[in-house]
């Protein structure tokens, strides 16, 4: 699975477009998902704070918040462990 497919896959749960995963707006869901993007782009791909800053549009800082939020939430930890065994499948 490829990080567009990853960004695709996450939207489609989350009922929204990769736009709005990749975007700046800040509804709970959108900013959930987006967090959850950057954490398997993170582990799963390997990927630098630099890289998901520039396709997240944000500063590399948030990227690493975003890592952290997912850690420390049960929720959006389950949720990138279901991304990451999807990643391993195909």
């Amino acid at each position: 699975m490829k990080s567009q497919q990853i960004i695709d896959y996450i939207a489609h749960s989350r009922e929204c477009t990769a736009a709005d995963i990749t975007g700046k707006r800040r509804h709970q869901h959108l900013a959930d998902g987006r967090s959850v993007a950057q954490y398997v782009l993170r582990e799963a791909l390997g990927w630098t704070w630099h890289r998901i800053a520039d396709t997240f549009h944000c500063d590399h800082s948030s990227g690493i918040a975003n890592w952290k939020k997912v850690r420390r939430t049960d929720e959006l930890m389950a949720e990138a462990q279901i991304v990451i065994a999807q990643i391993n499948v195909n």
